[in-house]
């Protein structure tokens, strides 16, 4: 036979077994704090409320990294015999004031009844190397007149190391006075202003906020340096800035001189032959390179005019010297307070000397107007072009003749310079 015994259990009053402590937030920069709540649960895992007067000692897993701060603003590293009800309210705080964290530092802080440390319980916080300055980087470093440059921002700490911020955190742009007079700032949604107020960290962090160089083209100048500053919104001493460099841009409209609008009138009175008297002369198309660029010149710094209509003008004002152009004449020209002859250098064909870029390239990087000589690979006779441009090693040209790009197609090399500038180029700066 078997027998089934049943015991019976009667109730067994709660009893103080363990904490359950919350550090609010739980992670914090260094300097922050964070708040300590503690509950004390019973056996069953609910909170128990004790009828004795119930004392705590609190500890933390490295001292190193902050203090306990009691109400009255006290600093402890460890707190012993603490009134429970002091704890339960939330009026101990952990503050992170001690060694800076070269890296994020978990935080163990414990609790345990006093008269018996079996009781306890663990809260943790992590404490984050604190945003000290941001990094700013623009790319590209250099742009021309209406292209764009992207800035970047990271967030670093007092040892110039990544550290991570909210992506909502807010970030303010600023232009300096060059940087307003050259171009704006571009917000993500391509919102065009000079100063951007609110920016989140995360979009300005991956580069979508953009700098337009849309301002006045610094023809004339040297690449003007614009910086731009980035701040905190909440707090402008957490900053950083970069440089970008806004060169002049120059943009030609290419000229054939064997247009037929004007390809086929008479250069000057320049004879090619004479038949029974009947005087037969140059055409533009053959002869007129020089007086081609010339109106390219003209046309590029502003003014309207064309082949056709300089050649008629310089025909009737005294523009050509026999077959050779005068090129200060184009100072004169109706209409023209944009542009201005300035000189010459080169000895020029047929003597076989060349330039040195060194002379050249000063002129070039302040977009001075260049015609330069150089000579005919098929006839090698002289010819004249526009030196646009320098990209790396590369010249670009303008020709009016054979559709050439590059100065390569002449050997890169060059005979004879005649330079032009904008009339009040680059006033107040270099």
């Amino acid at each position: 036979m078997i027998g089934v015994c049943k015991i019976e259990i009667g109730n067994i009053e709660p009893y103080l077994s363990s904490f359950d402590v919350t550090l609010i937030p739980d992670t914090i920069t260094y300097g922050e704090n964070s708040i300590i709540i503690i509950r004390a649960l019973d056996q069953y895992g609910n909170v128990y409320n004790p009828s004795e007067e119930l004392k705590v000692n609190l500890t933390v897993n490295n001292p190193d990294y902050g203090q306990f701060m009691l109400p009255d603003g006290i600093l402890c590293d460890s707190l012993n015999h603490i009134d429970y009800q002091l704890v339960l309210n939330g009026s101990i705080k952990y503050i992170s004031n001690g060694e800076y964290p070269h890296e994020p530092q978990r935080i163990v802080v414990t609790v345990s009844k006093s008269d018996d440390v079996s009781k306890r319980g663990d809260g943790k916080v992590v404490v984050k190397p604190s945003l000290d300055h941001f990094a700013v980087t623009i790319v590209p470093d250099t742009i021309a007149h209406t292209d764009t440059a992207t800035i970047m921002v990271q967030a670093k700490d007092k040892y110039n190391r990544d550290i991570t911020i909210p992506g909502s955190t807010l970030l303010d742009f600023s232009l300096d006075a060059i940087g307003e007079k050259y171009g704006s700032l571009l917000s993500p949604d391509s919102l065009q202003a000079k100063t951007l107020v609110g920016i989140g960290y995360g979009d300005a962090k991956v580069g979508k906020v953009r700098y337009i160089a849309d301002g006045v083209n610094p023809i004339g100048c040297v690449p003007q340096e614009v910086v731009i500053t980035i701040s905190k919104s909440d707090d402008a001493s957490k900053r950083g800035s970069d440089s970008v460099f806004v060169k002049c841009k120059i943009d030609y409209v290419r000229f054939a001189q064997g247009d037929p609008r004007w390809g086929d009138d008479d250069y000057d009175t320049y004879i090619d032959t004479v038949i029974n008297s009947d005087t037969t002369y140059y055409k533009i198309r053959r002869k007129g390179c020089a007086l081609t660029c010339m109106a390219m010149v003209l046309k590029a710094a502003g003014v309207d005019t064309d082949p056709y209509r300089l050649n008629r003008w310089m025909v009737e004002n005294d523009g050509f010297w026999g077959p050779a152009v005068i090129w200060r004449s184009v100072n004169n020209y109706p209409n023209n307070d944009k542009v201005e002859y300035i000189g010459r250098f080169g000895r020029g064909l047929p003597d076989t000397v060349t330039l040195s870029f060194s002379e050249i390239n000063p002129y070039l990087r302040k977009c001075y107007f260049i015609i330069a000589q150089v000579k005919n690979p098929d006839t090698q006779n002289n010819h004249w072009i526009i030196l646009a441009g320098k990209e790396n090693r590369e010249y670009s040209i303008v020709d009016p003749g054979e559709h050439r790009t590059t100065l390569v197609a002449y050997e890169n090399k060059v005979y004879r310079v005649i330079i032009y500038k904008k009339k009040n180029g680059c006033i107040n700066h270099n």
